[in-house]
């Protein structure tokens, strides 16, 4: 009887939960139903600002910093220098690759001037030609190993990040300095794939920025992503800010609307 009386009243709690899974579902289709239908211009989708040009750069083989003229935030120009290492022993492997090219190209030319006697076999001048080349390679190595010993800024921009102080030594193929233009900002965005009958480049927007209190800013987009996402259905979307203001700093985030520019 007990167990009687536990299942009859454990059947309208089921009840009431079936029903209420029941209505979440037609809920959730009513409203995908909604959204699906209505304009796409009233569909809000997020996105993050970044500069168009950043870079993060490494070094090949470890290099001890001398020189350090910019911090974290300060702007430079192109051509500017980034940083300074100790190339000195690159500086004597280069010296003693070139003093070993000398000697390859002089010993070439001595047996080439042999041959012309018929003092010595073609082999030898073919073997001292093959030496002399590969003495220029060396020469070419070192020296392409030499350009890193005083890093340059490939455009004008600010310091992002810097992890490395003078007198320490680079880790190879680690980030130790990160650069960004600030002067040219987009604005990255996922959009869900049913909208891309609507987004064409040039299609305008408005972009509100969560760290400036909402404010808005007039965008467009500049182009889409090459595919589309199978699994979550969605598209990249890179879109201009047309007029650039102060206070804008890539990885500021906020959300994109379709229509003309609302003031906050």
């Amino acid at each position: 009887m007990q167990m009687t009386e536990a299942a009859r009243s454990g059947r309208p709690r089921r009840s009431l939960l079936v029903t209420g899974l029941l209505l979440q579902c037609v809920a959730l289709v009513l409203l995908s139903g909604i959204v699906a239908a209505g304009d796409t211009q009233t569909i809000p989708i997020r996105g993050v600002i970044r500069a168009v040009r950043q870079a993060t750069l490494t070094t090949e083989v470890p290099l001890r910093a001398v020189e350090l003229p910019f911090r974290e935030s300060d702007r430079f120009k192109r051509g500017d220098k980034l940083a300074v290492f100790d190339c000195r022993r690159q500086k004597s492997d280069l010296d003693a690759a070139v003093a070993t090219h000398r000697e390859a190209v002089i010993t070439l030319d001595s047996n080439i001037q042999l041959d012309r006697r018929q003092a010595i076999g073609r082999n030898e001048v073919e073997i001292a030609r093959a030496r002399t080349d590969k003495a220029r390679a060396d020469v070419d190595g070192l020296t392409s190993r030499m350009d890193e010993c005083v890093l340059r800024a490939p455009f004008d921009g600010r310091i992002a990040e810097l992890s490395l102080r003078e007198h320490e030594r680079t880790t190879p193929q680690r980030p130790f300095i990160s650069i960004l233009d600030d002067s040219e900002l987009e604005i990255e965005l996922i959009a869900a794939s049913r909208m891309l009958a609507d987004l064409q480049p040039g299609t305008a927007f408005t972009f509100r920025i969560d760290e400036l209190g909402g404010r808005t800013v007039a965008a467009e987009v500049s182009r889409l992503g090459a595919s589309v996402d199978p699994v979550s259905k969605t598209v990249k979307v890179m879109g201009i800010i047309k007029e650039p203001s102060a206070g804008i700093l890539p990885g500021m985030s906020g959300s994109a609307s379709w229509g003309p520019a609302r003031s906050p």
